[in-house]
């Protein structure tokens, strides 16, 4: 093999399309095709960053729903709490009222 020669001289095989405005391609299929895909291309990083901005959203939804249930179940173990402590006390008072009705 002989020295290779530097890049650049010969034309890459699959020659990658400019950054440029191809819409200005003297072939009107082409530039019609390189139109839809940029119009395409805007859809997709729109649907994206709405994506983006509907799982922050939904993430704020879920850890509300969670703090909303936490402190619900808070309340009702405080709630029931209260009530055994109510029942209790008045199993011990009838006790006591049945034990001296006993005397």
């Amino acid at each position: 093999g002989g020295a290779r020669p530097p890049l650049g001289i010969f034309p890459s095989p699959y020659p990658l399309p400019a950054r440029q405005d191809n819409e200005s391609d003297p072939d009107p299929d082409r530039a019609r095709k390189w139109s839809a895909l940029k119009t395409l291309r805007k859809e997709f990083e729109d649907t994206v960053s709405d994506l983006v901005r509907r799982e922050k959203e939904l993430k704020q939804t879920v850890q509300m729903l969670e703090d909303k249930l936490s402190l619900e179940a808070k309340e009702s173990r405080e709630a029931l709490s209260t009530v055994q402590h109510q029942a209790k006390a008045e199993a011990d008072q009838m006790n006591e009222q049945s034990l001296s009705d006993i005397k």
